[in-house]
């Protein structure tokens, strides 16, 4: 029984930080509101990969240090190539958005997320160590 009123109260805290946080969506709006967000990320996100891809570039030729394997060849190859694919990727599924199930939007868009969240990391880490080698 205690477990039961641990897990209500949880719940409970859950639900009104959702509602605070302005994440608590009507179910009858949820649809609506999940493909409006698709078509948002997917009519900047080729743009958005195109410029991170020429971004990688620009960086490693303007790095004047020693050159290195990794600053130089692989972190400008990895963004390149991930901003390619992901900008292709993007562009051919724009016009897809009423053919999904929402379970199929959300997981693009929580995917295109956490694609964000590691890139800005790694993007991070890079130019502490640039600015640090320079």
């Amino acid at each position: 029984m205690a477990e039961g009123s641990i897990k209500r109260r949880h719940e409970g805290w859950l639900t009104r930080l959702r509602a605070r946080l302005g994440f608590d969506v009507p179910e009858h709006l949820e649809s609506s509101l999940l493909q409006l967000q698709y078509d948002q990320v997917g009519a900047r996100g080729t743009f958005l990969h195109i410029v991170i891809a020429t971004m990688a570039l620009v960086a490693a030729s303007g790095d004047e240090t020693q050159f290195s394997w990794l600053f130089h060849i692989l972190l400008p190859g990895f963004f390149l190539g991930v901003g390619v694919v992901r900008g292709v990727l993007w562009y051919s599924r724009r016009k897809r958005v009423n053919q999904l199930s929402d379970s199929v939007l959300g997981n693009r868009l929580r995917n295109a997320e956490l694609f964000s969240i590691f890139a800005c990391f790694v993007g991070a880490c890079w130019t502490m160590e640039v600015f640090q080698a320079t």
